[in-house]
């Protein structure tokens, strides 16, 4: 229900979230979207852990924190409204906020993921596809790892410098990829 909190701990030696079947977990938000989700993880276990599953954002205010660990880590990830805040505090090379298997793709909402010493946003050469739905939405990684970045078709976005990222034709044939995001918020440009 709207204006709901949530808050989940992981116990001693334990994920805040775990699943390895290949499953779906949706998070979603009421009508008013103001339903709050806080996921930790114990001292060097992850916020989610659920490396074969699909994980959907819908709605809702989620906050995923990996202790000096992965914040998620899952076979897909899309994000189609809301909010994610995914932080890792760990000093590793591997501590991500975002560990993907397969694909990222980011619709809507206000995303932000922030690791202290690796990179926010890693794959095996994920692909992560960035769009848009509504101008208030926002994307911010504070680096990215081995990943190919694509904006979506007929879409574009602009950094706080106001550098302008958008994909290109050329013999009708469209390609979307981009460089350089690492540490940029980017909001929808029209």
């Amino acid at each position: 229900c709207d204006g709901a909190k949530m808050t989940v701990t992981g116990a001693e030696q334990e994920n805040a979230i775990k699943f390895s079947c290949d499953h779906t977990l949706t998070i979603y938000g009421q009508s008013l979207g103001t339903g709050r989700l806080s996921l930790t993880g114990y001292y060097d276990y992850y916020g989610i852990l659920a490396p074969s599953a699909n994980i959907i954002i819908n709605g809702g205010d989620v906050t995923v924190t990996g202790n000096d660990e992965v914040a998620i880590k899952c076979g897909t990830f899309t994000m189609n409204g809301g909010s994610l805040n995914a932080t890792s505090n760990g000093t590793g090379y591997y501590d991500n906020a975002m560990n993907v298997g397969t694909s990222f793709t980011f619709n809507g909402g206000n995303f932000s993921a922030t690791s202290a010493n690796a990179a926010a946003i890693e794959g095996s050469w994920l692909p992560v596809t960035l769009s848009w739905t509504s101008p208030s939405d926002s994307f911010y990684a504070s680096s990215f790892g081995q990943v190919s970045i694509t904006i979506a078709e007929g879409k574009a976005f602009i950094d706080e410098e106001g550098n302008l990222y958008k994909g290109y034709y050329d013999d009708d044939i469209y390609y979307g990829e981009v460089y350089g995001l690492d540490g940029k918020t980017l909001r929808p440009f029209n």
